[in-house]
C-alpha cells in the first residue's frame, strides 16, 4: 500500500469526522456514543478481566447510599460533604450501591462530554473528531482511570458541578442572563459540598477570564469569581458546622491520615508525589504536541485552553496539605481537564505556520496520535494485564474479594439460623466491611450475629445491632456456632465442624 493510498484513507476518514460536525444535536450524541463504546472497549481489552463495572473494589462503595441515614434535615449541619450524601442516597435509593457506581459512569461520561463543550466555545470552532477519539483515549487509559472514578465517587460530582459552572460561563457568551449569577453560585457551591477538590480550580478559571476578557465580559468574570469565592467561604463554614473530619484541619493527631500541615517540607513531599501522575511520556508528548501546534497556528486562542487546561492541576493542592494521605488514585483527579489540550487538534489546519502540505501533515499527525495512543495503551496495560502502579495490584485483588462476598451471600444467608451466632475469618481489609451497618441489612440476614475479625483495631467494637467486630486474639471468647471462612479466594461454612 502506498503512502499516498494511506494518506487518502485519513483524510477520508477525517472528512467523515467533519461532516458529523455539521449538525449540533447529532454531533454531541456521536460523542457521547463515542465515549460510551470507547469506555467499554477500555474496560475490555486494556483491563481485561480484571475490572467489573458493578463490583466494589472498596467497601466505601457499599456503604454511600447509606451513609444518610439518621441524619435527616440535618445533612447540612451535620454531614460531611452534604450534597454529596444526598446524591448518593439519591442515586441508591432503588437499586443500592450499583445505583451509585452506575451514576458515577453516567456522570464521568457527562463531565468528558462538558470539557468538549467549553474546549469547542474557547476556541470558537469545532473540533475535529479524530481529537474527541484520541481526547477519550488518553483518559481512559490513564494510570488510575478506572480506581478513582468509581471510588471517590464525591470527586465525580464535583467536578460535574464545576464544569457545569464553567460551561455556563460559555453560554452566556451568547445569551447572559441575570438568572445566571445566582445559578453560577448554587453550582459552585454544590460542586464544594460534594467535595472541596475544585475550589481552587473553578476560581483561578474565573480569575484569569477578568484579564482575559474586556469591558461587559470582564466585570462579568470578575462576579462569577466573586460567587465562587463566596460560594467557597458558605462551603467552608458548612465544613467547620459540621466538623468534618476530612477537611475540618482540626486535627492535632500528627499520624492521622486527615492531619493538614502548611509546612513547606511537606508540601514539598505531597508535590513531588502528585508529580508522578504525570510521568507517563506518552502522555506528555501528546500534550506537548498538541500545545505547539496550538501556539503556532492562533497564539491568541492558546491562551485561554492553555490556562483552562492548566487550571485542572490545581485540583491537586487540596490534596497537597495532607502529608499522610497521598493515595495515587487522585491522581485522576486532574486528567479530564488538564488533557482537554489534545481537543485542539485541527489536522487540517496543522500547515498554518508550518511549510508542510495540509494532507501530508493530516496524514503524520493522525499517524503520530494513533502510535502514542497505542503506546500508552501498552504502558498501562503490563504483562499481567495490570496498571503500571502497584495501587492497582491492591484494588483488583479487593475487586476479586468483594466479588466473592456479594455472589456468595445468597448461599451463606440459606445456611444459617435464626439466632446463629457467626464469625467471620479470612476475609479481605476494606471488604469486611461489607458486613456493616446498612449494607449488611441489605445483604445478610439481620437475625443472626456476626463476629468478624479485623485486621483494624480501630474498627473493633459493635457496629450495628448483629455486626462486632473483634481483634484475631478474641476468638475463643465468642461461643460461635457458625464460621465463615474466606481464605483461599473462597466460602467455606462450617457449622459444629461439619462443612456445608
Amino acid at each position: 500500500m502506498s503512502l499516498n493510498s494511506i494518506e487518502d484513507k485519513s483524510i477520508g476518514i477525517i472528512s467523515l469526522c467533519n461532516r458529523i460536525n455539521e449538525h449540533v444535536i447529532i454531533r454531541y450524541l456521536v460523542y457521547f456514543v463515542t465515549i460510551v463504546l470507547l469506555y467499554l472497549t477500555v474496560i475490555a481489552f486494556v483491563f481485561p478481566g480484571n475490572f467489573a463495572i458493578f463490583v466494589p473494589h472498596h467497601s466505601d462503595i457499599l456503604d454511600y447510599p447509606y451513609d444518610i441515614n439518621g441524619l435527616g434535615i440535618n445533612v447540612f449541619s451535620q454531614g460531611s460533604r452534604p450534597i454529596g450524601l444526598i446524591l448518593t442516597w439519591l442515586f441508591g435509593i432503588i437499586v443500592g450501591y450499583k445505583g451509585v457506581m452506575l451514576s458515577g459512569i453516567i456522570i464521568t461520561f457527562c463531565s468528558m462530554l462538558l470539557v468538549i463543550y467549553c474546549v469547542e466555545k474557547e476556541l470558537k470552532e469545532k473540533l475535529w473528531f479524530g481529537a474527541i477519539v484520541f481526547y477519550i483515549l488518553f483518559v481512559f487509559t490513564s494510570s488510575s482511570f478506572y480506581l478513582n472514578y468509581t471510588f471517590d465517587i464525591y470527586n465525580v460530582y464535583a467536578l460535574f458541578f464545576s464544569l457545569l459552572t464553567i460551561a455556563l460561563w460559555y453560554r452566556t457568551l451568547s445569551k447572559s442572563s441575570i438568572w445566571h449569577y445566582p445559578i453560577v453560585f448554587a453550582l459552585g457551591l454544590s460542586s464544594f459540598l460534594c467535595k472541596e477538590t475544585y475550589i481552587i480550580t473553578l476560581c483561578f478559571f474565573f480569575f484569569i477570564k477578568i484579564f482575559l476578557e474586556r469591558d461587559a465580559l470582564r466585570k462579568r468574570a470578575f462576579w462569577f469569581f466573586a460567587l465562587c469565592v463566596l460560594s467557597a467561604g458558605v462551603a467552608f463554614l458548612q465544613i467547620r458546622i459540621a466538623n468534618n473530619a476530612f477537611s475540618s484541619m482540626q486535627i492535632q493527631d500528627i499520624s492521622h491520615p486527615y492531619y493538614t500541615s502548611f509546612s513547606p517540607g511537606n508540601l514539598l513531599k505531597t508535590g513531588v508525589f502528585y508529580i508522578q501522575a504525570f510521568d507517563n511520556p506518552f502522555v506528555i508528548a501528546v500534550i506537548i504536541i498538541a500545545a505547539i501546534l496550538l501556539i503556532v497556528r492562533n497564539k491568541q486562542k492558546s491562551i485561554g485552553l492553555l490556562l483552562f487546561s492548566l487550571s485542572g492541576l490545581f485540583a491537586y493542592l487540596p490534596y497537597m496539605v495532607l502529608p499522610n494521605h497521598l493515595v495515587p488514585h487522585y491522581f485522576f483527579v486532574a486528567y479530564i481537564v488538564s488533557f482537554s489540550i489534545i481537543l485542539s487538534i485541527q489536522p487540517k489546519k496543522i500547515n498554518k505556520g508550518l511549510l508542510i502540505d495540509k494532507r501530508r501533515a493530516s496524514a503524520i499527525i493522525f499517524f503520530i496520535l494513533t502510535f502514542l495512543s497505542i503506546m500508552n495503551i501498552l504502558l498501562s496495560n503490563t504483562s499481567s494485564g495490570l496498571n503500571r502502579f502497584n495501587h492497582s495490584r491492591w484494588w483488583i485483588a479487593n475487586e476479586s474479594a468483594m466479588y466473592i462476598t456479594l455472589n456468595t451471600a445468597r448461599d451463606i444467608n440459606a445456611a444459617l439460623q435464626p439466632g446463629d451466632i457467626v464469625l467471620v475469618v479470612g476475609i479481605e481489609p476494606f471488604v469486611e466491611t461489607a458486613f456493616r451497618a446498612g449494607s449488611s441489612e441489605k445483604m445478610f440476614r439481620s437475625d443472626v450475629h456476626f463476629f468478624v475479625v479485623t485486621d483494624f483495631p480501630m474498627w473493633a467494637g459493635p457496629i450495628s445491632k448483629n455486626v462486632t467486630y473483634i481483634a484475631s486474639d478474641e476468638t475463643k471468647e465468642i461461643a460461635y456456632s457458625v464460621v465463615i471462612d474466606y481464605s483461599n479466594n473462597s466460602v467455606e461454612i462450617t457449622r459444629h465442624g461439619s462443612v456445608k
